[in-house]
C-alpha cells in the first residue's frame, strides 16, 4: 500500500547514509482522478503498485492498481485522467489513462490503470496536409495553433534559442503532430522536448535537469549497478561518399575510408552516401565526427538508488533528488567505475518513494536518429562563408532605448546581440516568481553578474560580448559594460494573441506571433489577464 514510512533496510544493498534499522518518514505521491477538463472527480489514497517511468524525449508512462469495489472505481475509465502530485501538492504530471483493466487477484478484486503524459496526447492530433519553410519556431506554433483539435490545448512554450530561428524546409501529410515534430526534431537533431504540465506548454529546451555535481556511490546512495555496452552501432572503419561519387580521397585522405579504435575493437566497417555532401571539405568534416562518436562500443548503466530527497526527516536533501537530463557522476571504487552521464530514464516507485530505478548514458544518438538529423547540418554546412565581424562605423554607434530619468545611455549598436541561452533567462523568471523576490530585480542582477550594466567608462571603444561568432554570421558589438532602459515585452496588439486558458497565476511564457513573437510575458489576473514583464533584453 501507499504507506508513508518505510524501512531502507528492505531495499537491496542499503546504504551507509542510513543505518539499516533507521525509520524514514517519506514524501508521498498523491492522485486524483479528473475529466478531460480538469474537473475534480476523486482522490485516490489507497492506490498500490505503482510507478512513474519518464523517459528522455518520450510521453511519461503512469501503472497502478486499484480496489475495484471502493467508490473511486467507477472513475477510472479511458474518458478521464490522473494528475499526479507530490506532498506538498506540485502537479508532477498529466496523464490520460489509456487502458483501465478490472480483474481478480486471489480474493482481491481490483482494476489495473495505465496512462501516458501530456506529450502523447500530439499523437492524437492529425495533419492531413501542411508545406512551408519557415523557422523551427514558426512550425511549431502553427502546428499547435492551426491542427490542434483536442483539449484543453497544448500551447508553445519554450523553443531554444540554438535552434529556434533556423529556417526549415518542412512537407508534412496525412501524419500525426507528434510524427511531424520528430520529423523537425531529426533536422536539428539535439535537445530535449516535453510538455510542462501546470502551464500544458510544449517546450524544447537545449538541457533539462540538473548539473550541480551530484555523485552516485555504491554504499553512499547506490544499492545496485550493471554496466551495459553495446555494439550494435559501433564501426571502426567508415567509407563516406558525397554526390556525383565524391570520397575521403578527394578530401585528401590516403584511401575512401577512415579509421579509428581498430586495434580495440578490430575492423568493423560501415558505409553511407549523402548526396547532399558537395563539398571534399564537408565531407571530411562528417567523416571525422561520425569516427569520433560510433568507434566506441555505447556505454550505459541501470542502477538502483534511495533518492534521500523523498525523505521527511526534517533534513534537506534536495541536492540528491534525482531528475530526467540530470549529470550524474557514477562512481564504484570496485569495479573501477568512474564516470560521468546523463539520466536517460527515471522509474519512480509510488509505494516506496525512496526507491528509485535509473538509466544512465552518455548522450551519444542512435545512429539513425544522427543520420536522420545530418542532413540539415550538412546543408548549413555546404552554406556557411566565413565572413569578417562587422566593424563600427563609429566610436559612438547609437543607444538601445529612450533615456530615463536618472540614467545614463550607454552606446550600443541597435542591432547587437547577448550570447546567453535564453533557456536560462526563462528559468530566472520562474525563480524568482516562485520566490517571490521580483522579476525585475532578479534580471538586472543577473545582466549584472555578466558585464552589463553599470556607468558609462572612460573608454569610449566598444567591446565584443559574443565571443564566437557562428559560421556564416557576422559579430554584433555592444559595449561590455553598456545598460538597457526597460523595454516593454507585452503591447497592447500583442495582447490580444496570448492564451487565456490552462494557465495558473504564476505562468509564465513567450508570445507566440505577430511582431512580439518570442517576448515574455507574465501571468497577473489582477491587471486584466497580464502583466509585461519590462526585461532587459
Amino acid at each position: 500500500m501507499n504507506s508513508c514510512l518505510l524501512n531502507t533496510a528492505t531495499l537491496n544493498g542499503v546504504c551507509e547514509a542510513a543505518s539499516a534499522q533507521a525509520q524514514h518518514a517519506v514524501l508521498r505521491y498523491r492522485m486524483e482522478v479528473r475529466s478531460r477538463t480538469g474537473t475534480l472527480l476523486a482522490y485516490l489514497p489507497e492506490f498500490y503498485g505503482g510507478t512513474w517511468e519518464r523517459r528522455v524525449n518520450q510521453a511519461g508512462q503512469l501503472r497502478f492498481v486499484y480496489d475495484a469495489t471502493a467508490e473511486q472505481a467507477q472513475y477510472l475509465t479511458t474518458s478521464n485522467q490522473i494528475w499526479l502530485r507530490d506532498e506538498r501538492g506540485q502537479l508532477l504530471e498529466e496523464f490520460t489513462i489509456q487502458d483501465a483493466i478490472p480483474g481478480r487477484s486471489g480474493a482481491r478484486v481490483e482494476v489495473e490503470v495505465e496512462g501516458e503524459s501530456l506529450l502523447a496526447r500530439l499523437s492524437d492530433e492529425w495533419i492531413a496536409s501542411y508545406e512551408e519553410t519557415a523557422t523551427v519556431r514558426e512550425h511549431i506554433v502553427e502546428w499547435l495553433k492551426t491542427h490542434q483539435a483536442g483539449t484543453p490545448k497544448i500551447y508553445p512554450g519554450t523553443i531554444a534559442s540554438a535552434w529556434s530561428g533556423e529556417s526549415r524546409a518542412m512537407a508534412v501529410g496525412g501524419q500525426s503532430m507528434r510524427k511531424a515534430i520528430d520529423d523537425l526534431f531529426d533536422t536539428v537533431g539535439d535537445g530535449y522536448i516535453y510538455v510542462e504540465p501546470s502551464s500544458r506548454r510544449f517546450c524544447w529546451k537545449t538541457r533539462i535537469g540538473r548539473d550541480t555535481g551530484q555523485q552516485v556511490r555504491y554504499r553512499k546512495n547506490m544499492t545496485s549497478i550493471k554496466r551495459r555496452e553495446s555494439r550494435r552501432d559501433m564501426f571502426t572503419r567508415l567509407y563516406l561518399y558525397g554526390d556525383a561519387g565524391l570520397n575521403l580521397i578527394d578530401a585528401g585522405e590516403s584511401n575512401e575510408y577512415i579509421q579509428q579504435n581498430t586495434g580495440t575493437y578490430g575492423i568493423v566497417s560501415r558505409g553511407f552516401t549523402r548526396k547532399e555532401i558537395k563539398t571534399p571539405a564537408t565531407l571530411l568534416l562528417c567523416a571525422q565526427e561520425m569516427i569520433d562518436i560510433y568507434s566506441v562500443p555505447r556505454t550505459s548503466y541501470e542502477i538502483d538508488l534511495v533518492d534521500l530527497s523523498q525523505s521527511n526527516d526534517g533534513y534537506d536533501f534536495d541536492f540528491d533528488r534525482i531528475d530526467l537530463g540530470s549529470t550524474l557522476t557514477v562512481i564504484d571504487e570496485v569495479l573501477g567505475i568512474d564516470v560521468e552521464t546523463i539520466v536517460e530514464r527515471v522509474v519512480y516507485d509510488l509505494d516506496n518513494p525512496l526507491s528509485v530505478k535509473v538509466e544512465l548514458g552518455m548522450k551519444v544518438p542512435e545512429l539513425s536518429d544522427y543520420l536522420d538529423s545530418l542532413e540539415d547540418r550538412i546543408r548549413a554546412l555546404e552554406n556557411a562563408t566565413a565572413e569578417p565581424p562587422l566593424e563600427l562605423s563609429s566610436t559612438e554607434p547609437p543607444a538601445v532605448g529612450v533615456g530615463t530619468a536618472g540614467v545614463a545611455t550607454t552606446a550600443a549598436r541597435s542591432d547587437h546581440s547577448h550570447d546567453i541561452d535564453d533557456d536560462v533567462v526563462y528559468d530566472i523568471v520562474e525563480d524568482a516568481i516562485a520566490a517571490d523576490t521580483g522579476v525585475q530585480t532578479a534580471l538586472e542582477d543577473f545582466i549584472d553578474s555578466i558585464g552589463g550594466g553599470g556607468a558609462a567608462p572612460s573608454d569610449a571603444t566598444p567591446q565584443a560580448i559574443i565571443l564566437t561568432p557562428a559560421a556564416g554570421t557576422s559579430a554584433d558589438y555592444a559595449r561590455a559594460d553598456h545598460v538597457h532602459l526597460g523595454i516593454q515585452l507585452v503591447t497592447a496588439a500583442s495582447k490580444a494573441e496570448l492564451p487565456t486558458e490552462g494557465l495558473d497565476e504564476t505562468a509564465i511564457g513567450r508570445v507566440t506571433g505577430g511582431s512580439e513573437e518570442g517576448r515574455m510575458y507574465c501571468r497577473n489576473a489582477a491587471n486584466d489577464g497580464w502583466d509585461a514583464l519590462n526585461f532587459l533584453e
